[in-house]
């Protein structure tokens, strides 16, 4: 006696809960059965869609959102998946986007709101990024996406000791946020906030102390940090421009009529001097220090 075929909703529900097990050959091969009678089922569609997004087929996983949205154009899932993936491919202008587009139809959506906040997060636009994620958690006080991005994005935002300890504390909770993180200590050093990176650079280290490279960078930043470097401030934060503008400014000193207008020429030499002296400075004393904090 052969088995009574699966209605097109029997299917869709068993490829659905294979899908949610990471049984996604079964679900291939159910929904591959599947299709030979419902061909344009709607919730068949909508189950291999997530399974090629899950398994990162994202060109096979975007077809059939195509298929999908020319059946029913305000299928929630086909924008969903079609917002995170142009997320993955980097794509943040389309992802938000589409974003915006179904928060217009949904926008007591929680899980909508964190995912336009790590977009945002994605592009440094770090205070968008925090009011996304607190209406997130108004919505849903529980959302680990909102928490992981309000945690990353208000370290930028307010930088704080007790923050860094948060941030280290969610990339052991959430390894996979690690990568986001060490793009926030790049961010933060391009700001010229190295205090606060070295801060997060120590975090992190210590969720991944094999990170020879974190390693490496916690180093620099402990070094450009010390007080001793506080004179070689302009040239840390703007090299070469810092360093022309410190070498202008001493000859138009030097060589001007500045310090003569000013009834100050006897302190030409001791300008030299001190000039002089500074140059040394910044060439001897930087690798020094570095030998002594290692």
């Amino acid at each position: 006696m052969e088995d009574t075929p699966l209605s097109a909703e029997e299917a869709a529900i068993q490829a659905s809960e294979l899908i949610d097990r990471n049984r996604f050959d079964h679900a291939r091969a159910l929904l591959g059965k599947s299709f030979t009678q419902y061909p344009d089922d709607i919730e068949l569609l909508a189950c291999a869609m997530r399974l090629e997004w899950l398994e990162d087929c994202l060109d096979e996983s975007k077809e059939i959102i195509g298929k999908l949205l020319e059946l029913d154009p305000q299928h929630y899932g086909a924008r969903y998946v079609l917002a995170n993936i142009f997320m993955e491919e980097e794509d943040y202008s389309a992802s938000e986007k589409e974003l915006i587009s179904l928060l217009q139809d949904y926008p007591e959506d929680a899980v909508l709101y964190a995912i336009y906040a790590r977009v945002m997060l994605l592009t440094f636009n770090f205070e968008k990024a925090e009011k996304l994620a607190h209406e997130a958690l108004r919505r849903e006080p529980e959302s680990e996406g909102a928490l992981q991005v309000a945690t990353l994005s208000s370290f930028v935002n307010e930088p704080k000791a007790a923050t860094a300890d948060r941030v280290g504390a969610l990339i052991e909770r959430y390894p996979d946020q690690y990568g986001t993180a060490v793009l926030l200590v790049q961010t933060l050093i391009d700001r010229g906030r190295e205090r606060e990176a070295y801060q997060l650079t120590c975090e992190l280290i210590r969720s991944n102390p094999n990170d020879e490279h974190l390693v490496e960078l916690a180093n620099a930043l402990k070094l450009s940090t010390h007080w001793s470097m506080r004179p070689l401030w302009p040239m840390q934060r703007f090299g070469w421009a810092g360093s022309i503008a410190i070498w202008g400014v001493i000859v138009v000193l030097l060589r001007g009529n500045v310090l003569d207008s000013l009834n100050l020429a006897q302190l030409q030499v001791p300008i030299a001097m001190v000039f002089v002296v500074y140059v040394i400075y910044s060439w001897v004393w930087p690798p020094i220090l570095g030998k002594i904090l290692k």
